[in-house]
């Protein structure tokens, strides 16, 4: 599937959790651009928002020609008193299973991630915070405690993300305009480019599709994405990844947030062939 290069959330996914889009040949040296950071440091101011995000419905398949395959997945989203973000249940129909999200929050500077599936506890990884941005993250495994990656984030002035990297993988660069992401890119894996393209549409709040393109593994951070400098109100149209092209419509509700998000998948002719379509239920 196309669809928002989601990544499987079993163990191995832990190690690809932050790897975000990216894009590079491996045979091919990437230079870093003079200013990867962004086109305007000062983003466009957007509403405060009084919700929360408790659930999201995910819904994908293939569209044929009498029918249209589906796979559906819940994530529902916990908080604390305090209103931060401390767990996240996701539901996959297709293997009848939950897996669980937690986070721990030990004081103002570190966040523990657990990531739970069938009662075993696969890995943990340990987030610096500053300035209410996390700076950087180390993965260890479950058992032995051994540091296994360790990935660094940087942002601009704007506290908008800008570039993360690790020294064996390489680097990606998120450029933006104001308060849109326009385009990432770099040598980080082997993802394509993503350019993003946009209209007028904005909504109340913030745009989850955007942080959960980005952070599906971490599913808190999807509810409390200015954790990674990833807020914004801004819709895309549409965005292209190597040769594939998305085309995005929104439904909200009457208070302004956004209610639906369907994404289609056209091919060269200008026809459909898969789609996400992401109900959002706020509170």
């Amino acid at each position: 599937m196309k669809t928002l290069r989601f990544i499987n959330t079993g163990l191995f996914a832990i190690l690809l959790s932050f790897t975000f889009v990216a894009c590079g040949d491996d045979e091919e040296e990437y230079e870093r651009p003079n200013d990867p950071t962004t086109e305007n440091p000062t983003p466009v101011p957007e509403p405060e928002t009084s919700k929360k995000l408790v659930k999201i419905v995910e819904k994908e398949g293939e569209i044929k020609e009498d029918y249209i395959d589906e796979g559906i997945r819940t994530y529902t989203f916990n908080y604390d008193s305090r209103g931060n973000v401390i767990s996240a249940l996701e539901y996959q129909d297709e293997y009848d299973n939950t897996i669980c999200n937690n986070f721990d929050y030990t004081n103002d500077s570190i966040i523990t991630f657990n990531f739970k599936l069938d009662g075993d506890y696969g890995e943990k990884v340990t987030f610096g915070l500053s300035n209410n941005k996390i700076i950087y993250a180390k993965r260890e495994g479950s058992e032995t405690g051994r540091l296994i990656y360790e990935f660094n984030y940087e942002y601009n002035s704007a506290g908008q993300l800008t570039q993360y990297y690790q020294s064996s993988i390489g680097h990606e660069y998120l450029i933006w305009s104001g308060n849109k992401l326009i385009e990432s890119n770099g040598d980080f894996w082997e993802f394509e480019d993503l350019i993003y393209e946009y209209g007028n549409k904005t909504c109340k709040g913030y745009n989850p599709i955007l942080v959960f393109e980005y952070c599906n593994i971490f599913l808190p951070i999807v509810a409390k994405p200015e954790l990674l400098g990833l807020k914004t109100n801004e819709l895309p149209t549409s965005y292209y990844e190597g040769g594939d092209i998305a085309k995005c419509t929104y439904e909200f509700y009457d208070d302004g947030y956004l209610k639906k998000c369907t994404m289609s998948w056209v091919d060269e002719f200008g026809i459909a062939d898969e789609y996400s379509e992401y109900t959002f239920i706020w509170e």
